[in-house]
């Protein structure tokens, strides 16, 4: 998946579980402390971790997002999931967005930084685009 931060672009495809379990790690919480804060059972969990289910609702998924303070767009992704923000902008300009979604999809994470790193330079607009708690670089056509 490719996170677009600004000035960063990253690609690491992981599974949905494996995503989980990262970020759990990372925060330096328990199986069971993320149980806890999420309503859900630790079996459960580590099945989802260990990709032995498929990923939960998009419920869920914001359970996880906020108990892992994580954001929830980037779960849903990792999920397979497209946010109802996208799915409308192409559906309202596919072809617009078809064509630079494929586009994009050609361009390596280098030429994507500096894509967006130019991008910001010159629209200052997309530099009030940034979601202050995950940092993600979001267009503001996106935005609702």
């Amino acid at each position: 998946m490719a996170l677009l931060s600004p000035g960063v672009v990253t690609s690491s495809i992981l599974s949905f579980g494996h995503a989980i379990r990262r970020r759990r790690e990372s925060r330096n919480l328990g199986l069971r402390a993320l149980a806890r804060a999420t309503s859900l059972s630790p079996s459960y969990l580590s099945r989802i971790e260990r990709d032995h289910v498929p990923p939960p609702t998009v419920g869920v998924i914001g359970r996880l997002a906020e108990a892992l303070e994580a954001d929830t767009e980037d779960l849903l992704a990792a999920a397979g999931i497209v946010p109802d923000r996208v799915l409308s902008f192409i559906r309202s300009r596919p072809s617009v967005a078809v064509p630079l979604i494929t586009m994009l999809g050609t361009l390596t994470d280098d030429e994507l930084s500096e894509m967006f790193g130019e991008l910001r330079r010159r629209a200052p607009a997309w530099n009030d685009a940034v979601d202050d708690r995950s940092g993600v670089l979001c267009a503001p056509f996106l935005k609702q």
